[in-house]
This record gives structure tokens, sequence and C-alpha cells, in this order.
């Protein structure tokens, strides 16, 4: 039942693009043309991104450069040495975020870590800029004990008063039940459904990308705006 339930869910989000896509113009490039490579890797990239932000709520996605040159809207590799590193300024913000953080999580379940490292971070600009946090705490009484938080924080842009919101802030476990968060703060915990589109490329009129997550079926859709779809991913 789970499965029809999900092919169903499916089919009709791949009709309504067809159905938005309907009145595009009738253009078509071959499948050895440098444009359609470009965008056949732009889909690519998008089906692993799709995946990495189901799997990991957003603290470990890759690094996809075709889909980074072609779409401003995604959480990207930030800070993750020796890989993507910072100067010391852009580094020593970053643990200013993490303090902010941890002293979030101190007054939410009275205990005293302090920010030992700052492992990685992932951000995502939007009228400010997303935290997607990975770092180590201790306590004093813990030694050289080091425990590993995981925080989503929200930085405004600093225009007149830049301001710092704290999502959540959670112990690093296979479970969620150490989640801790403002109470109009979101989880991001993985959905059951949901639904994404998105259009690649300076040349996106030419190509559309949708996909649709159900559970932990990935089907992803690449269609051509002008003409019939190209092909359809199903994994």
């Amino acid at each position: 039942m789970a499965d029809q339930c999900s092919t169903c869910f499916a089919s009709h989000k791949k009709a309504e693009i067809l159905t938005h896509l309907a009145d595009s113009h009738n253009r078509h490039y071959h499948q050895t043309h440098e444009y359609w490579n470009k965008e056949r890797y732009s889909i690519l990239e998008q089906r692993q991104y799709e995946r990495d932000v189901c799997s990991t709520q957003g603290f470990e996605v890759g690094y996809y450069p075709y889909l980074m040159r072609n779409s401003s809207s995604l959480i990207i590799r930030y800070y993750c040495p020796p890989d993507a590193n910072l100067s010391d300024d852009a580094i020593a913000q970053l643990y200013g975020l993490a303090n902010h953080a941890i002293q979030f999580y101190n007054s939410k379940e009275q205990t005293n870590y302090s920010v030992v490292k700052v492992i990685k971070t992932m951000t995502d600009g939007g009228a400010g800029t997303w935290y997607y946090m990975t770092f180590q705490a201790s306590k004093p009484c813990d030694g050289d004990h080091l425990r590993t938080f995981e925080a989503k924080l929200f930085q405004s842009i600093p225009l007149p008063q830049p301001y710092i919101k704290v999502d959540f802030v959670r112990l690093k476990t296979g479970a969620v039940s150490s989640l801790i968060e403002e109470p109009y703060g979101a989880n991001l915990i993985q959905p059951q459904a949901c639904y994404s589109s998105s259009s690649f490329s300076p040349f996106c009129r030419y190509y559309h990308c949708a996909s649709v997550v159900t559970g932990n079926l990935v089907v992803f859709y690449e269609i051509g705006t002008f003409g019939t779809p190209r092909n359809v991913f199903e994994d």
C-alpha cells in the first residue's frame, strides 16, 4: 500500500509539472550538445543533493560544482577543512556562533558545555544566512571527553543591527530525542513526503528539473520545456 501511495504521489506531481510546462516553446537540443551535457550533470548532482539533505537534514552535503553554478538556493559546504577552509576572521565568527548555540543549549539543559572545536559548517543564504554547524564541546567535569553537537542558526543581514536566532541545538546521535529547539523552531526531521522543483543554468528556459521525495523514494524528472520529458530517473 505504501509503495502504491508513493507511486501515485510521484505520478500526480509529474502530471502537474507537465501541465505547467505544456505551453512552452518547442526547441530541442540533441543529447550530444554541450548544453545537454551540462544540464545532465546538473540533474545528477541535484539528485544526490536531495539525498544528502534528506539523510543529514542539511548538516552534510557534497560539493556539486554544476549545481552551484546554476542554482542560487542551495545548502553549500562553507567550512569543511581542509577542503573548504576560511580566513581567520571568518573562522572566529563561526566559533562565536557555536558559542551562541552552546549557551542556548546550556540554558535549556542546565549544563555548562564549552565549545572546543568547530568541525564543519554548511550554509544557506536568504535574507541573511542559515548555518548548519557541527562542533565539539566538553564540560569541565568530563575532562577530555568531547561530545559532538549539531546546531542550526540564522544570522540576519547586518542592517541596521544583526541578530542571531538559534533554531535548534542537539547532540549528534542516532536518535532525535536530544533535540533542543525554540518553541517555534523547525526540527528538520525528514518529512514523509516533500516536493521541490528547480530550474538550472543560464539556459534554464530550455530545461527544468523536478524531484519528488516520498519516504525513502526519490523520483527525479528531467523535463525539456521545449518538448516532451527527455528522461525519467527513478531510484
